[in-house]
């Protein structure tokens, strides 16, 4: 556990705080994230910070409180920089007052790569949050380096890597992405959901159309109806589509 653990947790401030808004990837229910930070670092690994991928930085490790409807405990995650990427460094899953006790079958419904998704989203819609950030100036001699917002395509390839560093794709992961997808200004985007959900991701356009069958038999909302599989000229089926394409 890294050394300011305590302090993340208890010396929150509001100004690194912000709710996740957008609809969870659980039926019928939001995930909340409120990240919680003491202090600015300038990207020490003592301190959980380090480089991030995009030419990006995280000034120190932060915690984070999530609100998860499935799970009727409290849930906090320390988070750092590790390889590039944002990693949960530890996760706390704690009894509620007046809750039931926490037991292996709750444990197991929580989605730590799904949380992580989450903090990245509610970091990128306050564009880093102060906490990942681009290095704009430095002077070591003076001590001095001056930080700023990340860059719309620096946001991107970091949100990329992160994505593509998951050991396993999950129905949750690829039905987030594609809603993404879906709300994109881009209309090549929007017109090509699957398409561009299995490039972000990294991943064939037949997995994550496999991935969102399934989100789709788990309830999971905001996908859309799926298009029956089709077969190529050479008369070896298609995958089916995951979306209107």
């Amino acid at each position: 556990m890294h050394p300011h653990a305590s302090a993340l947790i208890s010396g929150a401030t509001d100004r690194y705080c912000g709710p996740v808004s957008r609809r969870s990837v659980r039926e019928s229910s939001e995930i909340q994230v409120f990240i919680h930070a003491a202090a600015l670092g300038i990207g020490l690994p003592e301190h959980g910070g380090g480089p991030l991928r995009g030419g990006l930085v995280l000034r120190n490790g932060f915690a984070a409180v999530i609100g998860d409807p499935a799970v009727p405990h409290g849930i906090t995650m320390l988070v750092h920089a590790r390889d590039g990427a944002l990693a949960c460094e530890s996760v706390t899953i704690s009894e509620k007052p007046g809750g039931p006790p926490v037991t292996s079958l709750t444990l197991r419904s929580a989605l730590i790569s799904l949380y992580l998704q989450r903090i990245r989203d509610t970091l990128g819609s306050h564009h880093g949050g102060d906490l990942v950030v681009r290095e704009t100036y430095r002077d070591d001699s003076a001590g001095r380096i001056n930080y700023a917002g990340p860059m719309p395509d620096e946001w991107r390839d970091f949100d990329i890597a992160q994505v593509r560093k998951a050991t396993r794709l999950t129905p949750e992961l690829a039905a987030a992405a594609y809603r993404e997808a879906l709300a994109s200004a881009d209309p090549d985007v929007r017109q090509a959901p699957t398409a561009a959900t299995a490039k972000k991701l990294g991943a064939s356009r037949g997995h994550v159309s496999r991935l969102l069958t399934q989100a789709r038999r788990d309830g999971i909302e905001g996908l859309g109806p799926g298009r029956p599989a089709r077969r190529r000229d050479s008369g070896d089926q298609d995958e089916a589509s995951g979306g209107a394409e």
